[in-house]
């Protein structure tokens, strides 16, 4: 009896999933940090970002920057997901690997009416979907049933930046991100494999693709004031914005495996606003330290159906039912560069620590990192590198809860970032 109930749903749970979007960022849901310079300090940049990287950490602050610069950063991805349900499954994950190019930019000072500008091109890798998943049954008679899950895809975006000395001690920066799936693969995508067995017998092969491309456009508008040589205050804010999501539905026959609908869709993700303040302390010509704090409004993050049917992309669910609570982020970083300037260089010393958390329609799920990291500044060119190691436990309860699994997870995320910035000239300010 057991077996023919499950049979049934079986079938039916492509029709759910396609009728409940559920997004899921396997990366951090603060879009990704590029900058192995940065990411070493924690994040912790948004008063002291003085580089390329600036397009989206904060634009004004690129005032900072002496000279034109081109900036190239690569990541490394290992992520273990420890997945449990212990109503309906038993999980577990392979483990994900990944490499990318994590950004790409160039950004060039000029001076217009006696006042200092910059312009900026960047490409910037923001969102990670990769995910590789075996399901197995541990209900009785279930022992042979398994579900395949994959997902993979990223989003990305081109930034266009422009930032401008309002007064000796501010300035202002403005950032547009092209999210254009002409320009990268801006898609993720889900593939679904359910087989199940009555004994040895196969009888049900279920399988079954997703595709959502994302197109859209927004806005990040920020501030740098240097209160003092020593203190700096900067702040920036992500507006909202609406993406164009084509979504695509490729589902095959649970009996006969063979392809019997594909389904495209037009449907649209509202992205949230999020705002963010940070602090920069220069305790002496070698020693930084910086603070930032986030909110990010996670209660207008909304996917829009075809028919018009509103769902929280985090569980599937009608918004009218489930909103999810806003977010707070908190990154705080230190810096030690070891300075020879008789042969001008400079070797960095870099940690940070932060609180990550993911929304959630009950209460944000609790995510924690750290990072270290180190370099070398020498004429014409500097080259960092950077670890951090995210990690949650009991994490991603909404994931699979329309389909009533009791679902979650331990997470362990290691990343190595590895980056290098170019100078136009033979370049040394240690009191920079």
């Amino acid at each position: 009896m057991i077996k023919i109930f499950f049979i049934s749903l079986l079938c039916m749970f492509p029709v759910y999933i396609a009728a409940s979007p559920v997004l899921e960022i396997t990366s951090s849901f603060n879009p990704e940090t590029p900058g192995a310079l940065t990411i070493g300090k924690g994040g912790a940049v948004i008063a002291s970002a003085d580089n390329p990287f600036s397009a989206y950490w904060n634009p004004a602050g690129y005032m900072n920057m002496l000279q034109s610069e081109f900036a190239f950063d690569f990541v490394n991805l290992i992520r273990d997901e420890n997945v449990m349900s212990e109503n309906y499954s038993r999980t577990y994950s392979e483990r994900v690997r990944d490499k990318a190019v994590n950004y790409l930019g160039f950004a060039y000072p000029l001076q217009i009416f006696d006042r200092n500008m910059v312009i900026s091109v960047a490409y910037q890798n923001l969102y990670d979907f990769n995910r590789d998943w075996i399901i197995r049954f541990n209900k009785k008679g279930l022992e042979n049933d398994l579900m395949l899950y994959t997902q993979s895809g990223n989003l990305s975006a081109l930034g266009l930046s422009y930032c401008f000395q309002i007064s000796p001690k501010l300035s202002a920066g403005i950032t547009l991100n092209l999210w254009d799936d002409d320009i990268s693969k801006n898609q993720w995508i889900q593939n679904y494999h359910t087989k199940i067995f009555i004994g040895k017998q196969q009888v049900i092969d279920d399988q079954k693709k997703e595709i959502y491309t994302f197109d859209g456009k927004s806005i990040n508008l920020g501030f740098l004031w240097r209160i003092n040589p020593l203190f700096h205050m900067g702040g920036i804010v992500r507006f909202a914005f609406t993406a164009d999501i084509n979504h695509q539905i490729i589902q095959k026959d649970p009996l006969m495996s063979t392809e019997v609908n594909t389904e495209n869709l037009k449907e649209s993700l509202q992205m949230p606003t999020s705002y963010a303040i940070g602090f920069s302390y220069k305790y002496s010509d070698q020693l930084f330290l910086s603070l930032d704090f986030y909110q990010t409004r996670w209660d207008t993050f909304i996917y829009t159906k075809q028919n018009g049917d509103e769902i929280n992309p985090l569980n599937g669910e009608y918004i009218n039912r489930s909103k999810t609570k806003p977010t707070f982020q908190v990154r705080s970083g230190i810096e030690y560069r070891y300075i020879n300037r008789e042969k001008e260089y400079i070797i960095p010393l870099r940690a940070g620590f932060f609180y990550d958390p993911a929304p959630s329609s009950r209460s944000p799920d609790t995510i924690l990192g750290f990072s270290l990291g180190s370099g070398l500044t020498y004429k014409k060119i500097s080259f960092d590198i950077a670890y951090q190691f995210r990690y949650g436990n009991d994490v991603g309860e909404d994931l699979f809860n329309h389909l009533n699994f009791d679902f979650s997870e331990d997470l362990r995320e290691h990343k190595i970032y590895a980056g290098m910035i170019i100078y136009t000239s033979a370049f040394f300010n240690p009191l920079n």
